[in-house]
């Protein structure tokens, strides 16, 4: 678990680990939601070139994890608390400096990711499911993509998400209600 503590002068990370909790001094309040929202703007930006997104998630990597790194090693999952601070930055495109090769340059390559905004959000009761039916939807991808996402992106020969009816269908057992995909799963 990863804690954002930012105040108006001074920023840390706190790391929680099953065994270990350490505090990292993270950079000035500011120059970290500087960097978050450039990034943020880059990577929205379907003009954006390559170069200026890699520059901008390195940098935001290098603020906002990178003090962090060594207390990450053999961790498979992150909760990061307190993140929403750094509004629509897109933790999981952060890109790892140094790091060649594709398959592990992103942060959602290298870890599975959730959110949380506060510490009590993870330990609070869950509340009952809500009254009605739940709905499951699961798309594998296969052209769902706008055109020029696909350009863009060069999404052209991302891999479909083979699994997604059947985490649909497993969504939906677990809450009684029912899976929507292929197909049927679309906007309406």
């Amino acid at each position: 678990v990863l804690v954002y503590q930012v105040g108006s002068h001074a920023a840390a990370l706190v790391c929680l680990r099953a065994d270990d909790l350490r505090v990292f001094p993270l950079a000035a309040p500011q120059e970290l939601e500087r960097a978050a929202e450039v990034f943020a703007r880059t990577a929205f930006d379907l003009t954006a070139r390559d170069a200026e997104l890699e520059r901008a998630g390195q940098r935001a990597y290098e603020l906002l994890l990178a003090p962090a790194a060594e207390a990450l090693a053999g961790v498979k999952r992150l909760v990061l608390v307190g993140a929403g601070r750094f509004g629509r930055m897109p933790f999981a495109a952060l890109v790892v400096p140094g790091e060649e090769a594709l398959a592990r340059r992103h942060l959602a390559q290298r870890f599975e990711l959730a959110f949380a905004p506060t510490l009590g959000a993870l330990t609070a009761a869950r509340a009952a499911p809500a009254a009605g039916r739940s709905v499951s939807l699961g798309c594998d991808g296969a052209g769902t993509f706008a055109p020029e996402l696909v350009a863009h992106f060069g999404l052209g020969g991302l891999a479909r998400l083979t699994r997604a009816e059947a985490e649909a269908k497993a969504v939906a057992r677990a809450l009684g209600g029912r899976a929507v995909h292929g197909r049927e799963a679309t906007e309406e």
